[in-house]
């Protein structure tokens, strides 16, 4: 029968070891679980490499709100560029490469042109005008977006290029 160990066999830097991961594991676990849906993410800030949702409305050190602040203008820019949520994945992924000196319009830029905006734009293309967007309208719609434009702005002028088009006398420029 093998030897039953308990924790008084381990040593005390063992303990504090089996301490340490034990404490990890469960801030791990918790933060998990308080992350379930993009909404929740966006109560989530950045705190020495660990995420901490605050759902309860506690006040915020210069830090932590400077953390939320960045957080919150990445979800701006997925709500305008791909009308959602960033999901937490999403959120920490630019939140390190603002750390890193990206700026903001950068990565409104690489959200833009990803293969998700440019999906979007072939599907108002395809309900709105029956086909996908050639190259030269796809390159220049994702270019509106990275320069500021909404995925909400961009509908609304594919929909009014499309009801000129049936205009009588309408010529493309």
């Amino acid at each position: 029968m093998p030897k039953k160990t308990t924790i008084s066999t381990f040593s005390t830097g063992e303990k504090l070891a089996l301490l340490a991961t034990s404490a990890i594991a469960t801030t791990a676990f918790l933060v998990a679980i308080g992350l379930t849906s993009p909404a929740n993410a966006q109560e989530c800030i950045q705190n020495g490499g660990l995420a901490v949702c605050l759902n309860d409305g506690s006040l915020l050190n210069n830090r932590q709100r400077e953390g939320r602040s960045r957080y919150d203008k990445i979800n701006k820019i997925y709500r305008e560029v791909l009308e959602r949520d960033a999901d937490e994945m999403e959120l920490r992924t630019w939140y390190r490469e603002l750390e890193r000196r990206r700026s903001l319009r950068d990565i409104r830029h690489d959200i833009a042109k990803s293969r998700e905006a440019q999906d979007a734009i072939n599907r108002i293309y395809i309900e709105v005008l029956g086909q996908i967007a050639d190259r030269k309208n796809l390159e220049m719609w994702t270019k509106h977006l990275a320069r500021g434009r909404t995925m909400r702005e961009v509908r609304q002028e594919i929909e009014r290029i499309a009801q000129a088009q049936n205009t009588p006398g309408y010529t493309w420029r």
